[in-house]
């Protein structure tokens, strides 16, 4: 289970693919039921990435958090 970040890092279309791989991996964490909403914003001129999400767990409903990386 995981996201194959080199790849997906060298397509043009990177920010909606990234969303996608992101979701299915949402999904097959434990205890997740549902993703509401996952969005990526993508800097080329800083390299810095920011993916923001939404999910219903087992235990919680509209957890929203954000990952960020600086240079990928």
């Amino acid at each position: 289970m995981g996201v194959d970040w080199i790849n997906l890092m060298r397509q043009k279309n990177k920010q909606n693919q990234i969303a996608l791989s992101c979701r299915a991996v949402m999904l097959k964490a434990e205890g997740v039921v549902r993703v509401n909403q996952v969005s990526v914003s993508y800097s080329e001129a800083s390299r810095g990435l920011v993916i923001s999400y939404s999910i219903d767990t087992a235990y919680t409903r509209n957890l929203n958090q954000s990952v960020e990386v600086l240079n990928a």
